[in-house]
């Protein structure tokens, strides 16, 4: 066999595809390290402002805990699928605060199918904390209740029957009350709520921000009755609720003052207690998703549990 044909025998490529393809193996694990995934880190306004944001004060805290000791707790980011983006879930103040000041951090990544689920993730990792107001904890609530109400699908992944969005919500705020251990009519006054707030929000952030952290005292039932208010006339409420002068607290003097309540015989709760939920189912029927329909879906649950769970012998 001469040299030509020796030659032509050669596959084509050989060591160089060989090096080709451990270059690209290289480059594979290279964007997997933390260095190349910081980045390609971003910053999202919708993920940043979704969760409730710290106070001056809370943020010069926490500068000076991570300055000091270092950030000891990861941040949590998304890779946007079939792109090399990575979007902050968890953890955008202590990015501000190590990148302004050069502090290590370290990452996670985590999977979702799109930003409905991130978003709803943040929603249940805020859910876990401690330090929530109960304003904070019944606006997550409420925003998870009404993201997955008006996701069809994934309720259908869920499990919930697609007869109508009535059962679909009266289902989706069940599986909220037991995983909350609150009631049904509480997670749908918690969807009222977020509405409600976020439609604060929409002509008064600050305001928002101050009934969530709790120094704005305002009744929840004030917020829930915003969910139905027209758009244009929203800043005209918010404006009568911030002028409201808070309702003054009973004191010691005005309880002794007040008049005596009747005795009740105990033998005759267990009575009271069927009448008043017969009146109430009716009440539920009859209304749908108004203020009443709440009030009496929470008067019902309440005397049904008592019935069942306290021995009136």
């Amino acid at each position: 066999m001469g040299k030509l044909d020796k030659l032509k025998k050669i596959k084509p490529g050989g060591v160089a595809d060989d090096a080709f393809s451990q270059v690209e193996k290289a480059k594979s694990k290279f964007k997997t390290t933390d260095d190349y995934i910081k980045s390609k880190i971003e910053v999202h306004p919708d993920f940043r402002d979704w969760i409730h944001p710290l106070s001056d004060e809370e943020y010069k805290q926490l500068q000076e805990n991570i300055i000091e000791e270092g950030c000891r707790e990861p941040l949590v980011v998304w890779q946007v699928p079939n792109a090399e983006t990575y979007y902050i879930i968890d953890g955008h103040n202590r990015h501000r605060v190590c990148t302004s000041n050069n502090v290590h951090y370290n990452i996670v990544v985590k999977e979702f199918v799109d930003a409905a689920e991130a978003k709803e993730w943040m929603l249940l990792n805020q859910l876990g904390r401690r330090n929530l107001t109960k304003e904070q904890a019944a606006y997550y609530r409420g925003l998870i209740y009404n993201q997955r109400k008006s996701d069809p699908k994934k309720n259908l992944k869920r499990g919930n029957s697609p007869k109508s969005q009535n059962d679909t919500s009266g289902n989706i705020a069940e599986e909220l009350s037991k995983q909350y251990n609150t009631s049904r009519a509480g997670i749908l006054r918690d969807g009222k709520f977020a509405e409600g707030l976020d439609k604060v929000g929409s002509v008064d952030p600050v305001f928002k921000r101050q009934v969530l952290s709790g120094k704005a005292k305002v009744k929840k039932a004030t917020v829930e009755k915003l969910a139905k208010t027209e758009t244009n006339k929203i800043k005209e409420e918010v404006n009568k609720i911030k002028e409201a002068k808070p309702t003054p607290k009973a004191t010691t003097s005005s309880l002794k003052k007040a008049a005596p309540k009747e005795a009740i015989n105990v033998a005759n709760v267990p009575q009271f207690l069927q009448e008043t939920v017969n009146t109430h189912r009716k009440v539920v029927k009859a209304n749908k998703q108004d203020e009443q329909y709440f009030k009496s879906l929470g008067a019902l649950e309440l005397c049904e549990q008592l019935l069942a769970k306290v021995d009136w012998k």
